[in-house]
This record gives C-alpha cells, structure tokens and sequence, in this order.
C-alpha cells in the first residue's frame, strides 16, 4: 500500500513534470513566432527606408547634374562671348 502510494505520487510528479515541458514546449514555439514575426516586420521596414533612401538619392543626384549642366552651359556660352570680344591683339573689348 505504502509503495503504491509512492508510485501513485511519483506518477503525479513525472505527468506534471511532462505537463510543464509541454507547456515550456509550446511557449517557446510561440516566443520563437514571435520573435520571427518581429524580425520579418523590422526587415520590411528597413527595406522600405532603404528603397525611399535610394530614391531620394536618385531624385538629388538628377538635380545635382542638371544644375552642372547648367553651369557648365553657362560657363561654354560666357565663354563664347568672351572669344567673340577679342580682337586680334587679345584686348577684351
């Protein structure tokens, strides 16, 4: 009777036992979820900053070489003018 008690509560002790790995089981099969699930949203963000970044960049590089060449036009007619002033004796007239 006395070692049918003790195996009754060792009976207990290990069904609770495998109770809690369960549990432990899936809590970290849930933590792991979440976990990914964060991981994937952070990852979409920092795509979508990146791909805005890029064409942000894009946007700025574009006006960049418009203005250059603009300048530099600038510069190419100035220049003609000048060339057209100068007389044979190289006065700027």
């Amino acid at each position: 009777e006395l070692l049918q008690g003790e195996a009754g509560a060792f009976q207990a002790t290990l069904g609770q036992m495998r109770d809690d790995e369960e549990d432990a089981a899936a809590l970290l099969v849930k933590s792991n979820e979440a976990f990914k699930h964060a991981i994937m949203r952070q990852l979409t963000k920092c795509q979508r900053d990146l791909r805005t970044e890029m064409e942000e960049r894009r946007a700025v590089e574009k006006q960049f070489i418009a203005n250059l060449q603009d300048y530099a036009g600038g510069l190419i007619d100035g220049l003609k003018n000048v060339n057209r002033r100068v007389r044979n004796d190289g006065l700027i007239r």
